[in-house]
């Protein structure tokens, strides 16, 4: 039957596709354009593998995002149902999946926690309290010594330290200086001058307008002694020692996770080698993304082989500012002096008019592979691209309505249109105007909050984390005092200070707190703990509970479910109130939409106990796995739930969170000099230095090839951002893509 599907399928192929499914050993680099289907082709290539005898474990295929590799193992199980036991996942999950298996040849303790970029704030939060105190730095006193504009505060100084662990510049020098970064006499932040400059371009970068830059340098400037022991103790905290001096409790960003993958390799040759010749094909998807670390894992992976597929298009490199390195695929055919390269240059997505004007803006790109895509419909048609100006967005936003009710008068298809954007602050008026005429529409640029980021998800989470791991201060932390129960935060911290000085584990350091000195606080944690340690051991044990029922258990023990319930009875009708009442397995089957999301994650977990590929799996092996999938999930950002819906709403984004989708109609707003390219890429130009403009080229490029049927582009001669008034200038894309600027307003069709 796979081998019908597949040959099925493989027939229905472009020559040009064909071709590269067809490669075998080898390096390969494929360059795909926009709309060319490179996702069959990778899917293709996986099915075809194995059925000409490559056995399935030996594929891994690496993409950026948990939607992107669960989309990909979905079609190529369609075509070969034995693709379900090759490894299609992300950089983060890979990193995980293999540090859990090989971590203790680099010290790491287990289990291993991986906190989301919420929680690593926290622990930044925490080291910049602490350092601040012990150094008796008084924020106030700081600020009376100067005269800012705008004062110093706490929060300033925890934005700061978390920015230069974020920031794209400094990700680059964490790939340069890994090892440094984990070493206990590293001087890595000894150079003031070096974090100012970064601070300063950070803030310029990111808007970030709330920054005192006066306060922030002076800080920076004369606190340096101050700024190293934060992110001393900040390292320190994720990676706790135990008195005969081995790591007891190992902490992973997401970003810590490769960075140890990384160490691993170059630490453990014989381990390295071990897993190179386990995935003996590799794919690695959107190449053009990876940063510099990621590179250089690709290439220890494939160091025993060879054999390596990668899949990018440097023209739709929009990542730069997160810590992407176009340079990596560019320089592709330098670093493997015998790769083969190919081009799909077919877009099945785009009109032809579409196509071209895409080819003609970015054709003036210096750094990018030589390549133009054609539409695979080469009919000429009227209307394809609207060139619109405007006074200002009010007419701006009549218009792309007017068009809305005019196109769906008699379907009310709403989910063809999306309104596209460089900044989100310039969908204020379209947003308003459209709620007024009772058009339904949604965002996708960060304004929905995903499943797993809701407080009772993270919180169910926290009690599933503590079965697996007793330890866990973080979990702890989250739901310890839920219901209220004396537990403070301070408490907490005084335990962990316990657990440091004395060298003991954090839940050893509470019982020994509690022998010396008990109060009603300690009473109650310790009750908690025990109560953990209990569950922990039963779900470790040969026990016939599933893990599910555990879980429930304990936080209906802790008396966290009847806290959970009281404060959600509200939102609930009289018949739900009673059922909760009076039926716990009822209380598991309500939907999220009703607002008991501490039921709707444990009914996940209920679902994914009976998944056929886990039943060789213990309850722990379970949980884990379950946590695991949680723990990785939404890491970039962009696979919320509203990314998934199906409802009909009109679609509001930014272009990098359109990155992979496509719409019929496209209304791209905000096309002026400063706003799209930014004002930063175009001093950076007019310096000389191309490559923030030739990256908003490249998001220009990216917007326009998510058309499929036609795109409306307009500019408006005055703009109000952030409330204040604004003239502007047409955006310089207009005539790089070759569209004529009206002089008045009006429109400009092809």
């Amino acid at each position: 039957m796979s081998q019908n599907n597949f040959l099925k399928y493989y027939k229905k192929l472009n020559s040009e596709q064909k071709e590269a499914v067809n490669h075998s050993e080898g390096k390969l680099l494929l360059v795909a354009g926009a709309g060319s289907g490179k996702t069959s082709v990778l899917t293709t290539r996986i099915a075809r593998l194995i059925n000409e005898g490559v056995g399935p474990e030996k594929i891994l295929a690496i993409t950026f995002t948990n939607k992107a590799a669960n989309e990909m193992m979905i079609r190529a199980k369609n075509l070969e149902p034995k693709s379900a036991y090759s490894t299609i996942t992300t950089f983060h999950g890979l990193a995980l999946q293999l540090l859990k298996k090989y971590g203790e040849a680099i010290s790491l303790a287990f289990p291993l926690e991986v906190v989301d970029p919420q929680e690593n704030k926290a622990l930044i939060t925490k080291a910049t309290k602490k350092i601040l105190k012990s150094l008796n730095f008084d924020v106030k006193a700081f600020n009376q010594n100067f005269e800012f504009k705008k004062p110093l505060t706490q929060q300033n100084i925890v934005k700061c330290i978390e920015i230069i662990l974020e920031n794209a510049d400094m990700k680059t020098f964490v790939d340069e200086q890994m090892f440094d970064i984990y070493s206990v006499s590293s001087s890595y932040f000894t150079d003031s001058k070096f974090i100012i400059e970064k601070i300063n371009t950070i803030v310029k970068r990111h808007d970030c307008q709330t920054f005192p830059n006066e306060a922030i340098n002076a800080f920076f400037n004369t606190q340096t002694k101050v700024v190293k022991n934060i992110l001393y103790f900040y390292f320190q905290s994720k990676n706790t020692v135990d008195e005969y001096g081995k790591v007891n409790q190992s902490i992973l960003t997401f970003e810590d996770l490769q960075i140890y993958l990384y160490m691993l390799f170059k630490a453990n040759p014989d381990i390295g080698n071990e897993i190179s010749e386990k995935y003996e094909y590799i794919h690695v998807d959107e190449y053009q993304d990876t940063s510099l670390l990621q590179s250089e894992l690709i290439h220890e992976l494939q160091e025993v082989h060879g054999n390596l597929f990668i899949v990018g298009d440097p023209d739709q490199a929009i990542y730069q500012w997160r810590g992407a390195s176009i340079e990596n695929i560019l320089t592709l055919k330098e670093k493997y002096p015998d790769l083969i390269q190919k081009e799909l240059k077919t877009n099945y997505r785009s009109k032809k008019e579409i196509v071209n004007f895409a080819n003609t803006l970015i054709k003036k790109n210096v750094n990018r592979i030589d390549k133009l895509s054609k539409a695979n419909d080469e009919r000429q048609r009227s209307n394809t691209i609207v060139y619109k100006k405007f006074h200002n967005g009010y007419g701006e936003a009549d218009h792309i309505i007017d068009e809305i009710k005019r196109v769906s008068l008699f379907d009310h298809n709403y989910k063809r249109f999306c309104v596209m954007y460089r900044n989100k602050e310039l969908s204020t008026i379209l947003e308003r105007q459209l709620f007024e005429e009772n058009i339904p529409y949604r965002k996708l640029n960060g304004s929905n909050t995903s499943i797993n980021e809701r407080v009772e998800a993270k919180e169910m989470l926290a009690f599933m984390t503590l079965l697996i791991n007793p330890e866990s201060v973080k979990s702890y932390e989250r739901i310890a005092n839920k219901p209220a129960k004396g537990i403070t935060p301070k408490l907490i911290e005084s335990i962990e200070e316990e657990s440091q000085n004395s060298k003991i584990t954090f839940t050893q350091a509470a019982f020994k707190m509690q022998e010396e000195n008990s109060s009603k606080g300690l009473n109650n944690f310790t009750e908690l703990i025990s109560l953990v340690q209990i569950y922990s051991g039963l779900l470790q044990s040969s026990s016939q509970e599933s893990p599910s029922e555990i879980v429930f258990s304990l936080a209906k023990d802790s008396g966290y479910l009847n806290y959970n319930l009281e404060t959600m009875m509200e939102n609930l009708s009289d018949r739900k109130k009673l059922l909760l009442l009076n039926d716990f397995n009822s209380f598991l089957y309500l939907k999220e939409e009703e607002k008991v999301l501490t039921a709707y994650y444990l009914s996940l977990l209920q679902k994914y106990e009976y998944d056929d590929e886990l039943q060789s799996y213990n309850a722990l092996e379970i949980l884990e796995s379950f946590v695991e999938k949680q723990e990785l999930d939404d890491t970039d950002g962009q696979d919320s739930k509203a990314r998934e819906t199906k409802d009909n709403k009109v679609t509001f984004t930014t272009i990098h969170s359109a990155k992979g989708l496509e719409f019929e109609y496209i209304y791209m707003i905000g096309m002026e000099q400063g706003i799209f390219p930014k004002e930063d890429a175009i001093s950076n130009a007019f310096q000389g230095k191309l490559q923030l403009m030739e990256e908003e080229r490249n998001v220009m490029y990216v917007g326009i090839t998510r058309a499929m049927k036609k795109l409306t582009i307009s500019h408006v001669d005055e703009r109000v951002i952030y409330g204040k008034k604004e003239y502007y200038e047409p955006s310089q894309f207009i005539k790089e893509m070759g569209l004529e600027i009206p002089q008045e307003e009006g429109m400009w069709n092809v």
